[in-house]
């Protein structure tokens, strides 16, 4: 997976966390068993969601298997504890070109239509589209 940070939907909240295997496996852990999960890209493509803790669909086969799963279910069977969630502090540290357009293909075969799916005419930047801090809560997004 070619994303650095995504954003986890939790009720109505909003995060975003580091993309990595681990760091997405102890999110799910920590918040699967209060609510249901939505993790996309700052595009808002879909990566995966998770119903009672688990994963129900996930986009990018790829990563559930090689990044997502080998973290994900030690720390569920108890076997390892689940790691320091990395959330993003601040909009400022968000690195350049944090969320191109993804990899995967998230549309076909999964009951998606292109259209239902926002495509960016241009590779994100931190320095665009994100609402200053201070509007943050007005956007309904945790600083």
């Amino acid at each position: 997976m070619n994303q650095k940070y995504v954003m986890a939907l939790v009720d109505d909240d909003a995060f975003c966390i580091r993309a990595d295997g681990m760091n997405v496996a102890s999110f799910i852990k920590e918040y699967g068993k209060l609510e249901d999960i939505a993790i996309m890209t700052m595009h808002r493509y879909p990566l995966l969601n998770t119903r009672g803790g688990f994963v129900d669909r996930c986009f990018d086969q790829e990563y559930l298997a090689k990044q997502l799963l080998p973290c994900l279910i030690p720390i569920q069977q108890e076997q390892i504890p689940p790691a320091e969630i990395d959330y993003l502090k601040s909009w400022d540290l968000l690195p350049e070109n944090a969320a191109p357009v993804p990899d995967w293909d998230c549309d076909k075969g999964h009951g998606i239509w292109n259209l239902d799916i926002p495509k960016p005419d241009h590779e994100w930047s931190a320095a665009e589209e994100w609402p200053e801090e201070e509007n943050m809560e007005d956007e309904g997004i945790e600083p």
